[in-house]
Formats: C-alpha cells, sequence, structure tokens
C-alpha cells in the first residue's frame, strides 16, 4: 500500500505559492509558511499578463514589461512584508497564469504548490478556479488547493 505523501518540515523541500494580491493569496501564504523549515524554502510567484500592443499604457509610450514587473517586485515585496513573510524568494514572470506556475515549479523542484481555489478572478460557479485546475492537472509536484473563506464566499454571492 502506498504511504500518503507528507511534506518534511525538516528536509529542504521548496513550496511553491502563486500569488495574486487576493486575500486568498495571502491565505495560501499563511498556510505554506507553516509547513517549510525556513522561509528560504518558500518561493513566492506573481505572474503579470503579457502586455498587447493596444494596451493604453503601451500605446501612449507609458509602459512597458519591465516597468511592470518593476511594480510588480515591489507591490509584492511589500505585501510580504505586510503578511509577516519579508523572507521569501519573490519571483515574477510574464505570461499565461497556469503556465508559469507549472514551469516555475519544475524549475525551482518544488516539492509542494499552495494554491487557492480561486483568486481575484473567482466566479462562483466554480468550484475550483481554472488556474487552480490547469495547475491540479500538469503540475511536476502535489498541489494544496485551499478552499475559499467563509468571508470570501460571501462577498462573492453578494457581487463584492
Amino acid at each position: 500500500m502506498n504511504q500518503p505523501w507528507t511534506l518534511d518540515g525538516q528536509k529542504q523541500q521548496i513550496v511553491l505559492v502563486p500569488f495574486d494580491f487576493s486575500d486568498a493569496s495571502v491565505d495560501a501564504l499563511t498556510t505554506a509558511r507553516s509547513l517549510i523549515a525556513g522561509p528560504e524554502y518558500l518561493y513566492v510567484l506573481h505572474v503579470v499578463p503579457p502586455l498587447s500592443s493596444t494596451s493604453p499604457g503601451v500605446m501612449l509610450g507609458e509602459t512597458d514589461e519591465k516597468q511592470m514587473v518593476q511594480h510588480a517586485d515591489e507591490a509584492l515585496a511589500r505585501a510580504l512584508s505586510a503578511a509577516g513573510i519579508g523572507e521569501a524568494r519573490r519571483r515574477i514572470h510574464v505570461g499565461d497564469p497556469a503556465a508559469e506556475i507549472i514551469d516555475v515549479a519544475r524549475e525551482i523542484d518544488a516539492a509542494l504548490v499552495v494554491i487557492p481555489s480561486r483568486g481575484k478572478t473567482g466566479l462562483r460557479r466554480w468550484m475550483i478556479g481554472s488556474v487552480a485546475e490547469r495547475v491540479v492537472r500538469r503540475a511536476p509536484c502535489p498541489v494544496l488547493v485551499l478552499p475559499i473563506s467563509a468571508e470570501d464566499e460571501e462577498d462573492e454571492l453578494e457581487g463584492a
């Protein structure tokens, strides 16, 4: 009989947390931090959507991808500090969120991905968000999908 998978908090096992600045992703950070031996094993990934040549900032010459990545990294550093997790390793990528999460998990040899079931773009009709579902199906390691909190569920139902 196969033994259940466990994360050994005493080993150097890397946990990846995709972060979209939602309350649910802050909860995922807290959960992930409680599972690891030290903050150096926590990787936090934010994925910036690629800019289109028709994006308003691009058309006006006010925004470029490099600038967006820099702003995202600064915002991520502030968010991690506010959550009391300033020591985590930050990664900012540009692209499709699910594909980037899967690629980074493979690249850093993650032992686990901790992801909320729905983030900023949660739709109440879905039990699990499309990004989380794609990550579960294709990740090179186990994925812990956290349920939406009761408060977030209530906000969604009220249309907030």
